[in-house]
């Protein structure tokens, strides 16, 4: 309870900030620091007595209506302005960077910097996020915690040379020939759920339908590392080939729902269709008939996220149940927290986790879709 009443009266206090506003021209009474107007306050001293009162330094409101009204005549301010941006100005205990694309990411942008928001309200810290474009790079090396989404390797060489410390959590370390021990990385592990889904296969009847997307060609690639796979573009599949099969869906949730509706209106038999975390969504469960997911597994690594952080994100209009990048930059702020905070460096406390040479060791477990959720499958339908 103690920690929603904050995170409300964080939402009063940070409401008006726009961290992507330009400086604004202020006064000599205020300043302007990170686009937060600060007033000077008139000094006020304890000792002075009734006599003082007339000093130009102590405003006078007796011929005000009200107290609460009153506005300064240097300020322009009322006292309820100037108690809030004094509030705002605090120095914050936990500063961090935060680098991304925001053309790129512009529809995902509030919900990737409110899941970070989220997490560090869970951790009643006071703290600051400082917002960079990709271009701003030099800006954020003010900073020595700099949370870094993008999918480009290089990069990685480029930033080698500061002593910052580094979070990507797009980028699994294992696909990189980097070994530096202030980045620290948060990439999916698709190889570790395609060895946990291959678990599953009997016989070597495997087939992959793809897209064109970058994704999906790297799942396709991993897919053939571990059995001989035939592959399909999305649009053009043999449906009748998938009878008796093992099926790998490398496509998006939208394309997966046409797929599995095709073969359930086709009367298709397969042994078993599979996915990765790129299906585990649950839009896939809103738009597609019960029947055609019954034969549909998902490997997933966002296990049991603390209940508590799972509101805060909602009530903040972000999801960490779902999304497994907003999963992934949480986790990667544990590590972060934890430095700061002294605690354990490779054990993230709040979601049951190592870090293992500088990546995040997901679990992976798998699912199928019953009674319209997700549960954890223990053995074959």
């Amino acid at each position: 309870m103690r920690k929603i009443l904050i995170l409300i009266l964080s939402v009063f206090l940070f409401a008006d900030q726009n961290p992507f506003e330009p400086e604004q021209n202020t006064t000599d009474n205020a300043r302007n620091i990170n686009g937060i107007i600060i007033y000077n306050l008139p000094v006020i001293e304890e000792n002075k007595t009734k006599t003082d009162t007339s000093s130009s330094q102590i405003p006078s409101y007796e011929n005000d209506e009200t107290n609460e009204s009153y506005v300064s005549r240097e300020t322009n301010a009322t006292y309820e302005e100037v108690f809030i941006n004094t509030i705002k100005t605090v120095k914050p205990s936990l500063d961090i960077a935060v680098v991304i694309d925001k053309k790129l990411f512009k529809p995902y942008l509030s919900s990737i910097i409110n899941s970070l928001n989220s997490y560090l309200i869970y951790k009643n810290v006071e703290f600051s996020l400082n917002i960079y474009d990709v271009n701003e790079i030099q800006k954020a090396l003010e900073h020595k915690n700099i949370i870094f989404y993008t999918y480009n390797t290089n990069t990685l060489n480029e930033l080698s040379q500061y002593n910052n410390n580094f979070y990507f959590p797009m980028i699994n370390k294992y696909d990189t020939d980097i070994n530096t021990t202030n980045f620290y990385f948060g990439g999916i592990d698709y190889k570790s759920q395609i060895n946990k889904l291959n678990s599953l296969i009997t016989q070597n009847n495997v087939i992959a339908i793809n897209d064109a997307t970058l994704t999906s060609q790297k799942l396709y690639a991993m897919e053939t590392e571990f059995f001989n796979v035939k592959a399909y573009a999305y649009r053009r599949i043999y449906y009748n080939i998938l009878n008796n099969s093992y099926v790998f869906l490398n496509t998006s949730p939208q394309k997966s729902v046409r797929i599995l509706a095709n073969i359930y209106y086709k009367n298709i038999k397969p042994k078993l269709i599979l996915s990765t975390q790129i299906n585990f969504t649950p839009v896939l469960i809103a738009i597609s008939q019960s029947e055609a997911l019954k034969k549909l597994i998902i490997a997933n690594s966002i296990i049991n996220p603390p209940l508590e952080l799972v509101d805060i994100n909602k009530l903040l209009l972000s999801d960490i149940k779902f999304n497994w990048l907003n999963y992934s930059a949480s986790i990667l702020c544990n590590n972060i927290y934890n430095k700061f905070s002294g605690g354990d460096e490779y054990l993230m406390n709040d979601f049951s986790v190592y870090m293992y040479d500088n990546q995040i060791n997901f679990k992976t477990k798998l699912y199928q879709v019953v009674f319209k959720a997700f549960k954890e499958i223990y053995s074959l339908p």
